[in-house]
């Protein structure tokens, strides 16, 4: 059976089936204070993907930050657990990617804990996965940080755009490491597996 996805801006009557939806997969979302959201309700940065009529999932993306800025952020995506599988997440991210190119976005990134059974889907959405990232979080996880290219570019170039590596040390503060970097922009051709098992 085929399913249709209707995408529309989220408006803040949406409010509630958003804060409900990523309760319940705070696990891998963490979790936005409804201030939080409400703020990017009203900045248009939430889109809803709807099937016969009922909502089927959200995608949460910042534009990028300032006007010297390439990179447009996904915060977070989910799926109600009984409208997965049927391409609406895909649909979102489609979407998302292409008003980010519009508005001048080279790059669409997101940050996904290693924990999180999201890799696979970001892989196939066509995103690269560029480095690793270690936050200081309640779990003390690393994330990997993926990257879509919105325009045309050299490898090179899409892991050396706005790549900021740091990484926790002595005293618990943040230092970047070039080295690591350089490690990271070898990956030719974004091999996930292989950046993952280097995360490890």
């Amino acid at each position: 059976m085929k399913h249709s996805t209707f995408i529309r801006t989220a408006v803040p009557a949406d409010l509630r089936f958003i804060d409900h939806l990523q309760r319940n997969f705070s696990n891998q979302l963490g979790h936005l204070p409804r201030t939080a959201l409400a703020e990017h309700l009203a900045a248009g940065n939430i889109t809803l993907a709807n099937e016969c009529g009922q909502e089927a999932g959200y995608i949460l993306a910042r534009p990028p930050s300032t006007h010297s800025s390439t990179t447009a952020r996904i915060i977070q995506v989910a799926i109600a657990i009984d409208a997965q599988r049927r391409q609406h997440a895909t649909a979102l991210v489609d979407l998302t990617a292409a008003l980010a190119a519009r508005r001048g976005a080279r790059v669409l990134a997101a940050t996904v804990r290693l924990d999180v059974d999201a890799h696979d889907f970001f892989a196939a959405a066509g995103f690269v996965a560029t480095h690793r990232r270690d936050t200081p979080t309640a779990r003390r996880l690393p994330s990997i940080v993926y990257r879509r290219p919105l325009v045309q570019m050299a490898t090179r170039e899409l892991f050396d755009l706005d790549v900021v590596l740091r990484f926790r040390g002595a005293g618990g503060r943040f230092t970047r490491s070039s080295a690591t970097a350089h490690r990271f922009s070898r990956l030719a051709g974004g091999d996930c597996r292989r950046l993952l098992r280097a995360a490890r």
